[in-house]
């Protein structure tokens, strides 16, 4: 999802804090040595004052190579003395150097002027801190996984087992995509009827990826083609995008099938795929038409590539939903 002025300028703020933190501790640790070490305070001095005298040297000199290789050996000298030091006292020999949450940015949240990872996981965290997901995910992953809503006394002639049955390899393949993910970022289809477990299933992928540190957007099929245009808009008229939905380590795409079909949602489905694909990010979608549907709705070039390129499952069932309040109804 893209950032308001408000959000963008929090997470500026809060890597803002993180640089006077690392600032902060650096100064403490800095005392710590001094005081137990003064020999190591005089080798700073001397370090400085060593780097003052060759500039002043160099100002006045035509031999300034010379003078910057005579000014990097002393230097080295001295620091290899203070890193001796630092370690015959206890402390390891970065103990006087910043330490940064992320190295790649030094916490700053820009390299070269672009957002760095670090940057969009922030987007996500205070996406979810806003939104109504993070309790969702509270109560749909796969320790709450119960297959008693399914049947386990006929054998499903499309799958050759029970639905039982099934919905256990289902689990397995789906844990296995989670372990995954790292290497292989890949692509999930759920089709089936309403009630069938589609949605449960993404919170439950969702909710193990996001514990394991990556960006995982959710988003409504109406949601998402609602987004995209919001993002076409700024683009042309403020020259940013900072959508989530391109930049997130997995996209999941609930309910496709719901929003109004039009040209522009047929030609946006599949740019989102395919950017997708080619950045080799991974995309969840749940849905409850066929292929044969999708192909009809969204051109044939969208089904093609789900069918190519996603790991498609179709579960099978009654409605959970309707089972869960029959059930309820009886206690």
């Amino acid at each position: 999802m893209a950032l308001s002025n408000q959000q963008y300028r929090e997470i500026v703020r809060g890597y803002d804090e993180k640089q006077l933190k690392n600032e902060r501790d650096l100064s403490d640790r800095i005392r710590t040595v001094y005081q137990k070490v003064p020999a190591i305070e005089e080798i700073d001095k001397e370090i400085s004052s060593l780097a003052l005298t060759f500039a002043k040297r160099m100002i006045h000199s035509n031999e300034q190579k010379v003078l910057h290789v005579e000014f990097t050996r002393k230097r080295q000298e001295l620091a290899e003395e203070k890193n001796m030091l630092l370690i015959a006292n206890g402390f390891p020999a970065d103990f006087m150097d910043k330490h940064y949450k992320c190295s790649d940015c030094q916490d700053t949240g820009f390299i070269m002027g672009k957002k760095c990872r670090c940057f969009y996981r922030a987007q996500m965290e205070l996406y979810y801190e806003h939104s109504h997901l993070k309790e969702i995910l509270q109560k749909e992953n796969f320790s709450k996984f119960c297959d008693c809503y399914y049947d386990d006394t006929e054998v499903n002639p499309s799958t050759n087992m029970t639905n039982k049955a099934y919905m256990h390899t289902v689990i397995r393949d789906l844990k296995a995509y989670v372990k995954d993910f790292e290497n292989h970022k890949g692509n999930v289809l759920f089709t089936g009827t309403a009630g069938v477990g589609k949605t449960f299933l993404s919170n439950c992928i969702a909710r193990d990826l996001l514990e394991r540190g990556f960006g995982v957007v959710y988003v409504t099929a109406e949601e998402l083609f609602a987004e995209l245009s919001k993002n076409m808009y700024e683009r042309e008229n403020e020259g940013h995008d900072d959508s989530m939905v391109s930049t997130c380590d997995l996209l999941v795409i609930d309910d496709l099938g719901t929003e109004l079909k039009n040209s522009f949602t047929r030609s946006k489905l599949f740019a989102v795929i395919n950017e997708r694909l080619l950045k080799r990010q991974g995309t969840i979608i749940s849905t409850n038409l066929n292929m044969e549907t999708i192909a009809a709705d969204y051109s044939e070039r969208v089904s093609s590539r789900l069918i190519s390129c996603y790991k498609i499952i179709h579960l099978f069932g009654d409605d959970i939903r309707i089972k869960k309040r029959l059930l309820a109804g009886r206690t």
